[in-house]
């Protein structure tokens, strides 16, 4: 039920088209916490994401649909899929080739044209190492993606178990101080009759001065709790009056918790261990190229063309002459 409702909810994203990078990014984060994220670029993408939460907050939000919420409406999340984007960018810049500088003169008199062509050549030759660090380095922003939004759905859960429980501790709290506060008149009125003893109506009276007590305390939860979910759903005010939470948690699993495959499962589906190794492969495709630029500097490989009447060619290498003048 709560996935037929999510998936109808985030149906109206469905025309969002998004990059390689985000599907993929997505289709990990999805089967990890059973959840896609959106990504809005456009005002029509921000539309058709808020419709959905909307949606979402017509009906009684369960922890799937929370985090549903959350990856649709969180402005961190959107934050964290923008810096993904910039990644991209970087990737597209390494894997193509190296711009050429072309500059064109003509004299302002006669008919003189001169053109100049220039690249470098540390670039042009180190292009498919570059090309494959930056390659490792997608892969990082990649996975790097996937572990803030798996622990982004992980915070959700989190502060929705913290207010539901609080909403139950205070429940509780209610029965138990109503509880003792008609012990106390019981034991007040047997008192009177001369039934107990002085001590065991102050033992009542204790016992219900404590769950007000607590009764108190337990209502003191309820608002910070509230607005700690609030806020890793992305909600403005309206949104967040209109939100209604399951009153109580659901029980947990009757299953024995494996240790063992659940610490296999912790390092083989990491995805800090797929970060740290996605940045090992970028630093091992970048080596030796700093060491030959530290070297070297800038060498430019030019090729000039010019016309006087008929055309003429000359080639040569440029490069950065390093002058240590005592600085």
């Amino acid at each position: 039920m709560a996935s037929g409702a999510i998936a109808l909810a985030v149906s109206g994203c469905a025309s969002i088209a998004p990059d390689s990078s985000f599907a993929e990014v997505s289709a990990l984060v999805e089967a990890r916490t059973g959840a896609a994220p959106g990504w809005a670029r456009t005002d029509e993408d921000r539309a058709a994401l808020s419709a959905s939460v909307d949606s979402l907050l017509e009906a009684r939000v369960g922890m799937d649909e929370a985090v549903a919420i959350a990856f649709l409406n969180s402005p961190a999340i959107q934050s964290d899929l923008e810096e993904l984007g910039i990644a991209r960018a970087a990737f597209l810049s390494a894997v193509l080739p190296p711009n050429p500088v072309i500059e064109v003169v003509r004299a302002a008199r006669g008919n003189e044209l001169e053109v100049k062509v220039s690249v470098s050549l540390l670039e042009l030759l180190f292009w498919p190492q570059r090309a494959r660090a930056g390659e490792a380095r997608m892969d990082a922003a990649r996975a790097d993606a996937a572990r803030r939004l798996a622990e982004a759905a992980a915070d959700v859960r989190i502060a929705y178990v913290d207010y539901v429980a609080a909403r139950q501790a205070l429940d509780l709290y209610e029965q138990a101080e109503s509880a003792g506060e008609a012990a106390r008149l019981a034991a007040q009125a047997i008192y009177a009759a001369g039934n107990i003893a002085r001590v065991d109506l102050d033992r009542q009276r204790q016992f219900a001065a404590r769950m007000t007590a607590e009764r108190m305390r337990a209502e003191g939860r309820i608002g910070p709790a509230f607005e700690r979910l609030t806020a890793v759903l992305g909600l403005d005010g309206q949104q967040a009056a209109a939100l209604q939470t399951l009153s109580r948690l659901p029980a947990p699993p009757n299953r024995m918790i494996d240790a063992d495959r659940v610490a296999e499962e912790a390092v083989s589906d990491s995805f800090p261990v797929a970060v740290a190794e996605a940045r090992l492969r970028e630093v091992a495709s970048r080596r030796g190229i700093r060491n030959v630029e530290a070297l070297l500097g800038d060498v430019e490989l030019i090729g000039e063309f010019q016309r006087q009447g008929r055309w003429s060619e000359a080639y040569g290498l440029g490069f950065t002459l390093p002058l240590d003048l005592g600085a």
